[in-house]
């Protein structure tokens, strides 16, 4: 138990005393709060509420028969969040490859912890992470929804979409994880994460111009972006997506703990 508990108690301590971790989880919390509440405030059914007081018959007659088919509030909220999942990710980028430039990666195999329990460690506070902003994130959602109450048990039909997004989340700064031990430059892993993303879109562009098929939506960082959808009347939380970005993100863990191994060699 100790040598599952020390890597993750040694990743809490530099969190707890690094100053950039904290500025990038603040600015990352502010901008989701300050999108979740104008979503929030300028949600459509809202809005048609407010139109339906003012002009009566006139607005019921447009607006109110289609109001029961707006988007689940937690699939907007969530969708919203999704776009800072890359805020994340570069603290995580940040966070991995500091060890490089501080040789603390050697000095822990040195105290007595093995490549694995460094990787272990860092996947645990990874989990902790997209936990924490997953929770937030639903108490944000939860409060507004309770506020501007904007369609009939939909705090229910909606919770999970908050673990969709745990999903998304924890997928994504896996891949950055991935991405940290290949790269140990923290330049060199963002231009290889925003690389790769456009690299994705080109590739995608290509085979489609080329053979007439759509083959983005298989690639990683697509699948896992398109775990939770931008809100519409069909949308669902269980699809291939989830499924196949699960099979990708262990195949990006099998990975980063292999070139840990090479590293420590």
């Amino acid at each position: 138990m100790n040598k599952i508990l020390k890597p993750i108690k040694i990743e809490l301590e530099k969190a707890i005393h690094y100053p950039f971790f904290w500025i990038f989880v603040g600015i990352t919390a502010f901008f989701i709060t300050t999108f979740v509440i104008g979503s929030a405030y300028l949600n459509p059914a809202r809005l048609a509420n407010q139109l339906d007081n003012q002009f009566d018959n006139l607005a019921t007659n447009i607006i109110t028969e289609n109001l029961d088919i707006f988007p689940s509030f937690f699939n907007t909220t969530t969708w919203i969040a999704s776009w800072f999942n890359m805020f994340l990710a570069v603290l995580v980028m940040q966070f991995i490859t500091m060890e490089y430039n501080y040789r603390t990666f050697k000095q822990h195999i040195i105290d007595g912890l093995n490549s694995n329990n460094i990787v272990t460690g860092k996947l645990l506070f990874i989990i902790m992470l997209s936990i924490i902003f997953s929770v937030f994130l639903f108490i944000i959602s939860a409060i507004l929804n309770l506020i501007f109450k904007t369609q009939d048990q939909i705090f229910f039909n909606g919770l999970g979409f908050c673990f969709a997004y745990f999903l998304q989340l924890l997928e994504t700064l896996i891949f950055a994880t991935l991405i940290s031990f290949l790269s140990k430059n923290l330049v060199v892993a963002i231009l290889f994460y925003f690389g790769y993303i456009i690299f994705e879109k080109i590739i995608s562009s290509l085979i489609e111009i080329s053979f007439e098929y759509q083959i983005t939506t298989h690639f990683p960082y697509e699948t896992i972006s398109n775990i939770i959808k931008s809100p519409s009347v069909n949308n669902t939380i269980i699809n291939q997506n989830l499924f196949i970005g699960l099979i990708y993100t262990a195949i990006f863990v099998f990975l980063t703990y292999k070139i840990a191994q090479k590293q420590r060699k």
